[in-house]
C-alpha cells in the first residue's frame, strides 16, 4: 500500500492557518475549528435555567418502591430525590 500524504491548509482569521495532514492512514478526518476573539459572542444554546421545585407532599418510597410516611427512618426517595431520612 502506497502512502499518499494529504495535506490540507485552511485560513482561519485572515492571517492565521491551520494545517491537517492524512498520512494515509486515515480514511478521512473532521475538523471544527470555532474562532473567538474578545469581542466575538458564542452562542450556547441555553436560552433559560428552570429549576424543579420540591413538593414538601409528594410521597415517599423506600428502596424496595414500598410507599412509606414521614416516620419511615432510612433511605427514601421523594421527587426523585434519594435522601437519609432520621
Amino acid at each position: 500500500m502506497m502512502l499518499n500524504p494529504d495535506v490540507r491548509v485552511y485560513l482561519i482569521d485572515g492571517k492565521n492557518e491551520i494545517t491537517f495532514t492524512n498520512k494515509g492512514n486515515q480514511l478521512c478526518f473532521v475538523a471544527i475549528v470555532d474562532v473567538a476573539s474578545e469581542t466575538t459572542v458564542i452562542p450556547t444554546g441555553i436560552d433559560t435555567v428552570k429549576t424543579n421545585t420540591e413538593n414538601a407532599d409528594a410521597p415517599i418510597y423506600n428502596l424496595a418502591g414500598q410507599k412509606v410516611d414521614k416516620s419511615f427512618k432510612g433511605v427514601v426517595i421523594q421527587n426523585g430525590v434519594k435522601r437519609v431520612q432520621k
